[in-house]
């Protein structure tokens, strides 16, 4: 197989998913379940600076100070203009929705109520936006920013100037997420994910930020510890941040209780040279039994500083915990240690693993994946990255191989062949290379941070005017180029016709259709950095066949909101998906959407 042309490498720095949208917003999952969830990690911003001004009675508002007066944990802020479209129709769907007459939120989750606050950045007069507010009942709108000054030194993202809408989730710390410039997000989609991200800081004792809730009806005291599989997992990020949301507990403290309920990372830090950690979960038997003595074997066979191993018991009782650690010489010995907990790996990491795992069809069309097996194993490496994934019976030749190659430097910017994620081979071709070759998608992503693919059809007008607004000078390819250790681009046409999906002479009229959408591509301006096809299988499949595609059958099954439709999917070199996009009617992508997306990545690195 030969593999696509290598890339510059540099060290990942830890980041955190902010959801920003432009013309084609990223889609939320139309109700907020525990197998989708909503990260929010504070961008910290000191809002004992920012000050508005209050259209009503023309006095000076501190953002920070008016929080701490209301006792508001959270606020969303929509900033916006009287002659912006997009704007005045967000705001009347808040209005007619989620606020009560005098402008007062509805929106509520737990204790805490969620204050929504617009914000007008017109530099016209305070009297003529006060008129313009009463007159269209947008009570809500309550401070004035003239020119959107605060909005851009404190909201918005590096290196864009000011556009509205844009819509910013605060607490007193500073910004949870935020949706900036021409998004397509609907209210219920933001009023949902403001829900979801109360819910699951309502859980936090005292309001602390340490993820620990309370379940003793006290909820204020910060002593009661909560059952760690009833944690929600969230999403997964390069770095060792994704250990934080992980809550685990010490199989017995002694009196025959759980421990104190802990992240992760506080209970098995990474400071060796690789921590494992075995994740299983009722009905493993004797496989996760075999796996944790071969993890052990190989523990002790190396140096405690060189390599530790977590055993974490997901959904088990203290009896199996505590029985395990009994035969191996304590709950702590020899860098390795025994937990309850870690349910969330089954979810946050999921996408390491069922990627080749059979997809089915109901009969109303929804696509499901078999479960993942009742083991799981992981390895990190000192600085988080993840380099080892197996799950089910671990391979000991294949394990013997990593530990072989632990300490040489890690291939790509922190990709590993044995945490491969989703592997899937492509047909394709660079515009320098008009010849069709096997892409693996899992080492395509090791070559930079972020890989930004466009799911596009020939006959998809919107796909090509979002791709041509890529190609534009300073666009989409242009920044990439500049900087391949952050982001790539690639296109995957979609739409294999049957003359070559049928065709006994595949890899050659492969070529030549590949050939064929390249010069559709470039007649319109386009020429992207890799052009890919997503194979149909040949024999069909009784008709199932578009099951094998990435798109169409892995991606459209592992997150069911996606659909069917043209969309563009940005994911980390671990293959998780950090954002969607969609680009098809009626909602075609013309703005800023991806950029904005990454640029606020970045802007989270510094």
């Amino acid at each position: 197989m030969s593999h696509v042309r290598s890339m510059s490498r540099f060290a990942l720095v830890p980041a955190v998913l902010l959801l920003l949208s432009g013309g084609c917003g990223s889609r939320l999952p139309r109700e907020i379940t525990t197998r989708r969830p909503v990260a929010s990690l504070v961008t910290r911003v000191d809002l004992g600076l920012v000050e508005f001004t209050d259209i009503e009675s023309g006095n000076v508002v501190n953002a920070g100070q008016w929080m701490d007066a209301n006792q508001t944990r959270f606020a969303l802020l929509t900033f916006g203009s009287r002659a912006c479209s997009a704007c005045n129709k967000k705001s009347r769907e808040i209005r007619d929705n989620y606020v009560d007459d005098n402008g007062s939120s509805l929106v509520d989750a737990g204790k805490s109520k969620l204050a929504i606050i617009g914000v007008n950045t017109d530099a016209d007069s305070l009297s003529l936006t006060r008129r313009f507010v009463r007159s269209e009942g947008f009570g809500f709108i309550r401070w004035s920013d003239p020119r959107g000054e605060q909005m851009i030194r404190w909201f918005m993202p590096e290196g864009r100037s000011y556009g509205v809408p844009l819509t910013v989730m605060l607490s007193r710390e500073g910004i949870l997420w935020s949706y900036a410039n021409d998004s397509t997000a609907t209210v219920d989609e933001i009023m949902q994910r403001a829900r979801a991200t109360m819910g699951e800081d309502a859980t936090t004792p005292g309001g602390n930020n340490d993820g620990n809730g309370d379940h003793d009806g006290n909820p204020d005291d910060g002593n009661a510890q909560p059952d760690p599989d009833a944690i929600p997992p969230r999403l997964a990020f390069e770095g060792a941040d994704r250990m934080k949301d992980v809550r685990v507990s010490a199989c017995d403290d002694g009196s025959g209780s759980p421990g104190t309920v802990m992240s992760l990372s506080a209970a098995m830090p990474l400071t060796r040279g690789v921590t494992f950690f075995h994740v299983e979960r009722a009905g493993c038997g004797a496989i996760c039994a075999s796996n944790r003595a071969i993890i052990e074997r190989s523990a002790r066979a190396s140096r405690e500083e060189d390599v530790g191993a977590g055993f974490l018991f997901a959904g088990e009782g203290l009896a199996g915990c505590a029985a395990s650690a009994s035969r191996s010489g304590g709950i702590q010995s020899n860098g390795i240690q025994h937990l309850r907990g870690g349910s969330e790996f089954f979810e946050v990491f999921a996408s390491h693993f069922d990627w080749n795992h059979a997809i089915h069809e109901s009969g109303t069309g929804g696509l499901t994946m078999d479960p993942l097996s009742p083991s799981i194993t992981l390895a990190f490496g000192g600085d988080g990255k993840l380099v080892f994934s197996a799950e089910g019976a671990i391979d000991e030749t294949r394990l013997a191989a990593f530990l072989r190659t632990a300490w040489l430097p890690p291939r790509g910017k922190g990709g590993s062949p044995f945490a491969r994620g989703p592997a899937w081979n492509f047909y394709g071709m660079y515009p320098a290379a008009p010849r069709g070759e096997a892409i693996d998608y899992s080492v395509l992503r090791m070559g930079a941070k972020y890989t930004v693919v466009n799911v596009f059809g020939e006959s998809c007008a919107s796909c090509m005017g979002e791709m041509k607004h890529w190609a534009r000078p300073g666009g989409l390819f242009e920044m990439c180029a500049r900087d391949p250790q952050f982001c790539f681009v690639g296109g995957i046409e979609n739409g294999l016709p049957a003359a070559v999906m049928s065709s006994d002479n595949g890899p050659a009229d492969m070529d030549r259709y590949l050939i064929q959408i390249d010069q559709t591509l470039v007649s319109r301006g386009i020429r992207l950095p890799l052009l890919m096809v997503d194979p149909y299988s040949p024999e069909n499949d009784g008709g199932t066949g578009y099951l094998k595609r990435f798109f169409d059958g892995y991606l459209s099954a592992r997150n069911p909101e996606i659909g069917f439709d043209f969309r563009t999917i940005v994911s980390d070199r671990e293959g998780k998906i950090l954002g969607v996009f969609k680009a098809t009617p009626p909602e075609p992508a013309k703005g800023d959407h991806v950029e904005d997306f990454l640029f606020n990545l970045r802007r989270l690195e510094r």
